[in-house]
């Protein structure tokens, strides 16, 4: 047929690529949800619901949740599932993109790389379409949802989706020397990637992480395991924390029942005052009152922490407290606005106790 003939400026062919990128992501969108892109949304979101709700059974069921980051579970989850989709979905759309014997590779425009950014960038949209929905739904039903950092959050985004299609051209290049077995390792990648998540590391590995370095920064600055020691009275100087109370008098006891339980007995305080544990993942297993003043307070706050399977013997007036892992962290606040308080406070520092039984 005739065609005029136009010159071709890099700028006019560059245009032209984006223009066929175009009609072939739309094609992309509407071939894989039957030709309609609101079905193919609605579709999308339910599997990220499906994903969330099995995150948080697994959560539930494996006891995970209550060492989780703290704060918004449900965002904390859905923030990482949109990320998981993303990458998985890039990674698999590229990978099935269609090649150079494709019948659409007929039509004098198409070409690999037009097929393979179709590919990439149709599911980038339907992924940022899915999570923006989903959000605003959220955050119109459920609770308001802000942004603290917009330009992180959309690089994450984008970093999921950029190494999902990395991956997939890695697994395009290498399916023509063994269709079945590059097919395979794509689907085991996929799936992998739900259990190996950064969501499921990071949900564990934190509060653990953040106990071990607490003790670690106290038994680098001279604090003793099962010795009570005193915090320096805060001052701006002296807080090793961005909001430490300055009215309070803070006493430490590093805890470690590997060999056998730990006893510790705390006097009360004729002012406020409370004793609490904290366990290896940072979870407060006890919290009690040093208040004096309180109806039937003990002279002295009496506690046995012991391991999960450890024998104690009961006793009157003494609290057990059982961890599930050898280190925990006793502390002792008690108000104490002045210097003289605090100086009284420092006095009750010897005669408590914490020690093996």
């Amino acid at each position: 047929m005739f065609r005029p003939d136009v010159p071709k400026t890099p700028g006019r062919s560059a245009f032209q690529m984006l223009e066929v990128i175009f009609h072939a992501s739309v094609r992309s969108i509407r071939k894989s949800h039957h030709g309609n892109a609101v079905f193919g949304l609605v579709m999308n979101m339910l599997q990220t619901i499906m994903l969330v709700v099995v995150f948080l059974v697994m959560f539930d069921l494996l006891g995970m949740r209550g060492t989780a980051v703290r704060g918004d579970f449900m965002l904390y989850v859905m923030s990482g599932i949109f990320m998981f989709m993303t990458h998985t979905k890039a990674m698999g759309a590229v990978f099935g993109a269609e090649g150079p014997t494709s019948p659409m590779m007929k039509h004098a425009p198409m070409n690999t790389i037009v097929s393979i950014s179709a590919a990439a960038l149709s599911t980038l949209y339907i992924q940022v379409l899915s999570a923006g929905v989903m959000l605003y739904f959220y955050h119109v039903v459920v609770t308001p949802v802000t942004i603290d950092n917009p330009v992180g959050t959309l690089a994450m985004f984008m970093l999921s989706w950029i190494s999902g299609v990395a991956i997939g051209m890695i697994f395009l290049a290498a399916r023509p020397w063994n269709p079945e077995l590059i097919a395979v390792l794509a689907m085991v990648y996929q799936r992998m990637n739900m259990i190996a998540s950064g969501k499921m590391f990071l949900a564990n590995a934190m509060p653990g992480y953040i106990m071990s370095t607490a003790r670690d920064r106290l038994a680098g600055g001279g604090v003793e395991t099962h010795t009570w020691n005193m915090s320096p009275r805060v001052t701006p100087q002296t807080q090793t924390i961005v909001r430490p109370s300055p009215d309070l008098a803070y006493s430490i006891c590093l805890i470690d029942v590997s060999a056998g339980p730990v006893a510790l007995a705390v006097p009360t305080w004729p002012e406020y005052g409370s004793l609490s544990i904290f366990d290896a993942d940072t979870d407060n297993v006890y919290a009690g009152s040093l208040d004096a003043r309180l109806p039937d307070a003990p002279g002295t706050r009496r506690i046995i922490v012991a391991l999960a399977g450890q024998t104690v013997e009961a006793a009157q007036g003494v609290d057990v407290v059982t961890v599930k892992k050898p280190e925990a962290l006793a502390l002792i606040r008690r108000l104490a606005p002045s210097q003289g308080l605090y100086d009284a406070a420092a006095a009750l520092v010897p005669i408590s106790t914490c020690g093996p039984v």
